[in-house]
């Protein structure tokens, strides 16, 4: 049974974390799991507990493990403008590979944007970036998951080169306002998110509601992306597990919390996406025409997901998944 996979697999991953960064960490980790698999109408409350006491636990893990980057905080910005605003895509194994739904999200990026899209991939990686061989080395011996590593690839690439992060189940049915993102020192899709009692309190889910999966920045040399990607860089190699599977959303709320410069940055914000997990959540349904224009009016991406098993048809109707794979939303 699923529940029995889920449950092996839980206990499997906290006993890990317990050997690598102790029971109490893995205590607070273990309520958090259990809530996101188990809801109930006390799963926020729990979360949030949860949460907040791994948000104290990983705070003096850093400060205890690289003083040095936290007095880096507080140094001033020294970014500069990009003339060169790249959209990066990162497919690991290349584009060959991609799923369907991977490969019509990139296929519209290269449509709408042909002059902006660059995939990056494991083999072409280091002629955009440059990382610790022992990374490099981990993610080939299957020691550091693709997904941990494109935290680490999306944050190295924005520091370098400015420009724009998609993930690659991002779909952006029409062009985008480049010359409005490249004009913003930091943009993330956002938007406040409308949690109930049986909701899961993620990083993404307090004051500040910016996401990883599609983030960017008209600079380059970003003191945000600097940060967050050697943060991550070094715990990567310097210890043998993760310590959280959205870490990078930690060491950003990390400098949210911390550094006044990029706080008003995210604040300044005024391109929203309140729509932007909407087409995910109607994928199976019948295909409207008026609400999927409706959407349109109203968003710029939608985040997707290619493990997800939508029906292409309902009752005789084609879906909006149905729609989507024939290129047609």
């Amino acid at each position: 049974m699923a529940i029995t996979r889920i449950l092996k697999k839980l206990s499997k991953d906290i006993s890990n974390l317990a050997k690598c960064y102790g029971y109490k960490y893995a205590f607070y980790n273990l309520v958090w799991w259990l809530n996101f698999y188990v809801r109930t109408p006390l799963t926020l409350n729990l979360t949030t507990w949860a949460q907040d006491h791994i948000t104290k636990w990983l705070d003096k893990f850093l400060e205890k493990n690289y003083p040095e980057k936290i007095a880096e905080v507080k140094l001033p910005n020294q970014s500069e403008p990009v003339s060169d605003y790249k959209i990066w895509i990162f497919w690991g194994q290349g584009e060959s590979s991609m799923p369907p739904l991977v490969k019509i999200c990139y296929e519209r990026w290269k449509q709408n944007h042909p002059d902006n899209v660059i995939l990056v991939t494991f083999d072409n990686l280091s002629q955009y970036i440059d990382l610790p061989d022992a990374l490099l080395q981990k993610v080939k011996d299957g020691k550091q998951t693709w997904a941990s590593f494109s935290d680490i690839v999306r944050t190295t690439l924005l520091a370098k080169h400015g420009g724009l992060w998609s993930d690659a189940t991002v779909f952006a049915p029409r062009p985008l306002p480049i010359e409005k993102l490249k004009s913003m020192p930091f943009y993330a899709a956002n938007y406040k998110n409308n949690l109930t009692n049986r909701s899961v309190r993620f990083w993404t889910s307090y004051k500040w509601n910016i996401n990883a999966w599609f983030m960017g920045s008209g600079y380059k040399n970003q003191k945000i992306f600097n940060w967050v990607s050697d943060v991550m860089t070094r715990v990567a190699v310097d210890f043998k597990l993760w310590p959280h599977y959205v870490f990078v959303d930690y060491v950003i709320n990390y400098m949210l919390r911390n550094c006044e410069s990029f706080r008003n940055d995210v604040e300044a914000i005024d391109i929203h996406n309140p729509y932007r997990n909407r087409l995910s959540e109607i994928m199976g349904q019948p295909y409207d025409e008026k609400t999927y224009n409706e959407m349109l009016d109203k968003e710029l991406i939608f985040k997707l997901s290619f493990r997800a098993d939508w029906p292409t048809e309902v009752d005789g109707k084609v879906t909006y998944y149905g729609k989507f794979l024939k290129g047609e939303l």
